[in-house]
């Protein structure tokens, strides 16, 4: 996606670079993600893959800052103790694998209450940034075709499972965040790579 939702101009993101992360459970002890290093560059969209069991959930978790970790984190080479999450505060999306979304609600309509809710400022052309990250949101994750219908759910039918997901990755991509982690992102960007 990698332009900024709010119009501005400039580099936008943040670089994240991690070494030796491990995180083990409480419960049993057992070190579930060990000596994990990697770099997201700024701007980038990054994939972990792996099969089920790897880990990759909690990597990203504990990255958010989710999840208690051991090892260097750094953004922007600053450390970020308890993780990007915590280190940028409002300014950190994290999609979660659930999607999160009023299901009764047309995708427009979700991704102007999340905008509405979060693009926060000066009252005057508030309406109007509104409306433009909305667009631009709809359009980038290619959610422009099904605007109107209603996400639905187990006994209303509506989008796809893969709008769907597309749908919560655009709730929190219209507040215009300097990171964002998401999980099982595949479904969604399945439609985007055949364009």
């Amino acid at each position: 996606v990698g332009e900024a939702t709010d119009g501005s101009q400039g580099e936008m993101g943040v670089e994240v670079y991690f070494e030796g992360l491990n995180v083990r459970l409480k419960s049993s002890g057992r070190t579930v993600v060990e000596a994990a290093c990697g770099r997201l560059r700024r701007g980038e969209m990054t994939a972990v893959m792996g099969p089920s069991g790897s880990g990759k959930t909690t990597l990203l978790s504990a990255l958010a800052g989710r999840v208690a970790f051991v090892g260097d984190v750094r953004v922007d080479g600053v450390a970020a103790r308890g993780g990007v999450g915590r280190h940028l505060g409002s300014s950190f999306a994290f999609v979660p694998q659930e999607d999160v979304m009023y299901r009764q609600l047309t995708v427009e309509e979700n991704v102007w209450l999340s905008a509405s809710f979060r693009l926060v400022g000066n009252r005057i052309g508030r309406r109007e940034r509104i409306c433009h990250a909305v667009a631009r949101v709809m359009e980038q994750m290619r959610l422009a075709g099904v605007s109107r219908s209603t996400v639905g759910d187990e006994v209303v039918r509506g989008v796809s499972g893969g709008e769907r997901k597309r749908v919560n990755i655009a709730l929190e991509l219209v507040a215009n965040r300097a990171a964002c982690l998401w999980m099982s992102p595949q479904q969604a960007w399945t439609r985007l790579r055949r364009r």
